[in-house]
C-alpha cells in the first residue's frame, strides 16, 4: 500500500502519492501492477508450474482469484490461466 511505501522509505503517505503523480499514475495503481507482473513471471516459471493460479495470486496480496482473474485480463487481454498455458515448459 502507499502508506507502507511511505513507512518503508521514511516519508509521508501523501507525499508518496504526490511522487507519483509527477509521473501521471497513483501509486496505488503502480503498485498493483507491480504485484500483476510478478504474479505473471511466476505464471510463466517452471518453479511455481505445480503452483495453483489462486495460489500465485495470494503470494503476491490478491486476496480474491476471480478478482485477480478479472483485472490479469483487463492488463494483459488473456485471463491468468490462458497466459499459463501458452508459456513454453
Amino acid at each position: 500500500s502507499p502508506t507502507t511505501v511511505a513507512a518503508a522509505n521514511h516519508m509521508s503517505p501523501r507525499y508518496v502519492h504526490m511522487l507519483f503523480a509527477q509521473i501521471g499514475v497513483s501509486a496505488s495503481s503502480w503498485i498493483r501492477m507491480q504485484r500483476l507482473e510478478r504474479c505473471r513471471e511466476d505464471l510463466r516459471s517452471r518453479t511455481y508450474r505445480d503452483c495453483s493460479i489462486a495460489e500465485i495470486a495470494y503470494t503476491w496480496g490478491f486476496a480474491d482469484p476471480s478478482h485477480f482473474t478479472r483485472i490479469f485480463k483487463r492488463q494483459f487481454g488473456v485471463g491468468p490461466r490462458e497466459y499459463r498455458e501458452t508459456q513454453p515448459r
